[in-house]
Parts: structure tokens; C-alpha cells; sequence
């Protein structure tokens, strides 16, 4: 008789995709005087950027995983920088 063995995932380690200190800005559920300050600076200076947000697929992606933007605090720096939340690194 074989022994079952372990799924894959089970025995991965844990490694956190974002480095200690960095810092991003949430862009879901600004206030409306906030969003246009944002918008504004994103467009003009990071238009690559613009176009993902306002691309359908983005849109389906976040609206189906109830989801909220984050982007870099460099991107927009008008607005309060927040650390975001992870999972802590497995500890062997």
C-alpha cells in the first residue's frame, strides 16, 4: 500500500512579495476631491498607468475579487502612504 503523499503546497515556505518599509496609496474609495487630484497626477505623469486603470479587464478583476488599488506612494504622493498588509514569512 502507497503512502499518500503531501500536496505541493502545503510544504512551500511562505515568502512576502512586498519588502519591509515599502509604501503605497490606496485608489479605491478616495473622496471625489481626492479621486481628481489623483487622476489628475496619474494621467499627466504616468499614462501607461491611466490606461490599466481604466481598462474593462482591470475593472472585472477588481470588481469580482472585491478588490482595492494600491499603487506605488511615489505615483501620487499627494496622498497619505499606508503600509500594506501581508502575511508574515513562515518560519522554517
Amino acid at each position: 500500500m502507497s503512502t499518500p503523499q503531501e500536496m505541493a503546497w502545503i510544504t512551500t515556505i511562505s515568502v512576502p512579495t512586498v519588502g519591509a518599509g515599502e509604501r503605497y496609496v490606496r485608489l479605491t474609495g478616495l473622496p471625489d476631491n481626492r479621486k481628481k487630484d489623483a487622476w489628475k497626477t496619474i494621467t499627466s505623469n504616468h499614462p501607461g498607468l491611466a490606461d490599466l486603470l481604466r481598462s474593462p479587464e482591470l475593472r472585472e478583476v477588481v470588481a469580482f475579487f472585491d478588490a482595492d488599488i494600491y499603487v506605488d506612494a511615489e505615483v501620487v504622493p499627494a496622498l497619505p502612504a499606508e503600509p500594506l498588509k501581508g502575511r508574515k514569512q513562515a518560519v522554517p
